[in-house]
């Protein structure tokens, strides 16, 4: 019985180990490989359009970015973690309300930032400008901290993201940070990111931040000279040459696997395309659905609208960046800031201090964020820390199961024990048995047919000397 109780209680442990562990891991699965999806598109009857290539993407859409008609797509409307093309919102948002030339003092928590860093200092100096070659070019999480802080911080700045994605028609895009981190709830769809792309090169100063494919970037200035080092795009088109790319943005998380959002010009259509989860190499995925869209862009119907952009409801005034201090609070004299306010029905503008729409740059919670308003699906939630699933709770998970499957192989080394005790037990007893019955048969003495039984006859004289 006692045997029994330890391998229950043993087998009871395992289970709830297991248990524990595999929620945390099962709630963010990574990206696996999957059949390639089938694409949607209609050819316009007689016309010799061919179908989109096989793609290696879990989701993907391309469109013509002057009408809107998407051409082709598969799971366009799938939410699924957007990795660094969320950086395309936070520049589309941003771009407007910050001057270029402004100076922004960097703070330890853009410093702090996960992922990639595109090298920024705590207390340098850097330019707007700076900042979104950095946010775009070398996709730094450093810098997207640094222009959400720049605009007054993160809070200020999500809240804004969300509107602008409303604005958009954007009803399955999520925001809770400014560099498309893993987050919790953070989503977007091919058909969102092509639209944000779509609007940002609408936009004059978002179209702007494409025009360079390498940047000198400023250095650490403790050496005296401040130096500057050199950074690049990684929008794989233009780097490949492909005729007509004009932007791009790539992404990559654990959980977003690889994402690309591109756009491109040629015989007088631009196309954008957007792909998500892709399985293969980037490039390719890539350059053959650009190439099938701009072989087909006559030839096939529209299999769906990219949603139209409501007008501006705020007057944007391109303001200086917001002063911190090293850790995030606001620093005397803040900028002013437009905010939208109407009167008789008309939309002005309305200069307060950037340190009133946010007092704790580097503190705002959860629920303050969660309390701005948003509708359409939109949401808004965001803490200063939003991170990727921490280091420890990937390492404790990977402990725990670890145990698990220590503690299981204990349990079934203990059953295989226990077993061969039995089984050697119940030789053991067989043996005795088989023991007891030969003894048993050997105490008589078989004599021979004729013998005399009676043993004084063989004891003689003879015998007596």
């Amino acid at each position: 019985m006692g045997e029994k109780r330890f391998l229950a209680v043993l087998a009871a442990l395992t289970l709830s180990i297991i248990t524990m562990a595999y929620p945390a891991v099962a709630a963010s699965p990574s990206p696996s490989k999957s059949p390639v999806p089938v694409g949607h598109w209609s050819p316009i009857p007689g016309s010799t359009a061919k179908a989109p290539p096989a793609l290696g993407a879990k989701s993907w859409l391309i469109a013509d970015a002057t009408t809107g008609s998407v051409l082709a797509e598969s799971n366009g409307q799938l939410p699924l973690p957007p990795a660094s093309t969320l950086k395309t919102l936070t520049a589309l948002t941003l771009a407007p309300r910050l001057q270029g030339d402004s100076i922004y003092t960097a703070v330890n928590q853009d410093i702090a930032a996960d992922g990639s860093h595109v090298g920024l200092v705590a207390g340098a100096t850097y330019t707007v400008n700076d900042l979104f070659q950095g946010l775009l070019l070398h996709s730094g999480n450093d810098a997207a901290s640094a222009l959400a802080n720049a605009n007054g911080g993160w809070a200020v700045t999500l809240q804004q993201m969300a509107s602008e994605a409303q604005r958009l028609g954007l009803n399955h895009t999520v925001v809770k940070n400014p560099s498309g981190l893993d987050a919790a709830g953070q989503v977007s769809t091919a058909q969102d990111l092509a639209t944000i792309l779509r609007g940002l090169i609408d936009e004059p100063a978002g179209r702007k931040l494409f025009n360079t494919m390498s940047y000198d970037f400023p250095g650490n200035p403790s050496s005296g000279t401040r130096s500057t080092y050199q950074i690049a795009s990684e929008d794989r088109l233009r780097l490949s040459g492909y005729p007509g790319a004009i932007a791009g943005k790539t992404g990559f998380t654990t959980h977003a696997g690889r994402t690309f959002v591109s756009a491109a010009e040629r015989n007088g259509h631009t196309l954008v395309l957007a792909l998500m989860q892709i399985d293969g190499p980037t490039l390719n995925a890539a350059r053959d659905l650009m190439d099938w869209g701009f072989a087909n862009v006559d030839k096939v119907q529209p299999v769906g609208q990219l949603p139209t952009a409501s007008p501006q409801v705020e007057t944007l005034t391109a303001a200086p960046a917001a002063q911190l201090t090293l850790d995030g609070k606001p620093s005397g004299k803040q900028p002013m800031r437009a905010t939208s306010g109407t009167t008789g029905g008309k939309s002005t503008a309305v200069a307060i201090p950037a340190a009133q729409q946010q007092s704790q740059p580097d503190t705002d919670t959860q629920a303050d964020a969660e309390s701005a308003p948003v509708s359409n699906s939109v949401t808004l939630t965001h803490s200063a820390t939003a991170k990727a699933t921490p280091l420890w709770r990937s390492v404790l998970n990977t402990v725990l199961i670890i145990l698990g499957l220590l503690i299981a192989a204990v349990v079934a080394l203990r059953i295989r024990a226990v077993k061969r005790q039995r089984e050697r037990a119940e030789q053991r007893r067989a043996a005795q048995a088989a023991s007891a019955s030969w003894n048993e048969s050997d105490s008589f003495v078989r004599l021979p047919e004729g013998a005399s039984r009676d043993f004084s006859r063989r004891v003689g004289p003879s015998s007596h000397h």
